[in-house]
């Protein structure tokens, strides 16, 4: 997606990083503008979607396992523990 958000630098007068987050700037721009052999429509759109939001992790919250204290090691490990694994 490099080379279609370089395009929409040099179209919006400026450089890649004066896009992101620039919600003026990249609503100025039209997506269908962009579009080519590579990149369709709808790529282009969420390309531009995403470059409102920098730094926005579409991923679910992550949580870290809870070690026991205590168990570091097998010869820490007793009959009958219930261990959250990882």
């Amino acid at each position: 997606a490099y080379p279609v958000v370089r395009r929409m630098g040099k179209t919006a007068g400026g450089e890649v990083a004066s896009l992101i987050g620039n919600a003026e700037a990249l609503r100025s721009l039209r997506a269908a503008d962009f579009v080519d052999d590579m990149f369709g429509l709808p790529t282009v759109t969420d390309i531009l979607k995403e470059l409102e939001k920098p730094g926005r992790d579409p991923r679910p919250a992550f949580r870290t396992a809870t070690f026991k204290e205590g168990v570091e090691k097998l010869g820490d490990l007793e009959p009958g523990m219930v261990l959250e694994g990882v």
